[in-house]
Formats: structure tokens, C-alpha cells, sequence
């Protein structure tokens, strides 16, 4: 009857061993789903900063060529003296 109770007892005493084993596992794949979040949100902030300040550029230059085109066209029609 001891062995009966023995062995009835020793499954949970397993159990438990082997729900401590399949915890690592979990944590290991919540620590690697919040490290590639967080490196998805700088890359992806990194890029629209980028794409910001190449905007910016090419809208100041955009800004910039107007301005000397139109001293272009002053000296093809003469203004530039009048001016």
C-alpha cells in the first residue's frame, strides 16, 4: 500500500519539474518579443527622422532654385537695373 501512495504522490512532484522547465522557455520568448519591438520602434522612428530631414533638404532647395531662376529671368529681360 506505501508504494501505492509513493507512486500516486510522485506524478505531482513531476509535474512541478516540468512546468519549471516550460517557464524558461515562456520568459525567453517575452524577453525576444519586447527586445524586437523595441528595435522595431528605433528603426523605424531612425528612418522617419531620416526621411524628415531629407524632405527638409530638398524643400530648401526646391525654396533655393526659385530664388535663382527668377534672377534669371531679370537679366534675360533687363530688370535688374530698374530693380
Amino acid at each position: 500500500m506505501c508504494s501505492v501512495v509513493v507512486s500516486v504522490s510522485a506524478p505531482p512532484v513531476k509535474a512541478q519539474q516540468d512546468h519549471t522547465k516550460k517557464e524558461m522557455p515562456v520568459a525567453v520568448i517575452v524577453l525576444l518579443t519586447i527586445l524586437c519591438s523595441a528595435i522595431f520602434i528605433l528603426v523605424t522612428t531612425l528612418v522617419y527622422k531620416y526621411w524628415q530631414k531629407r524632405k527638409r533638404e530638398q524643400d530648401q532647395a526646391r525654396f533655393l532654385k526659385l530664388f535663382e531662376d527668377g534672377d534669371d529671368l531679370e537679366d534675360e529681360l533687363g530688370l535688374g537695373t530698374i530693380i
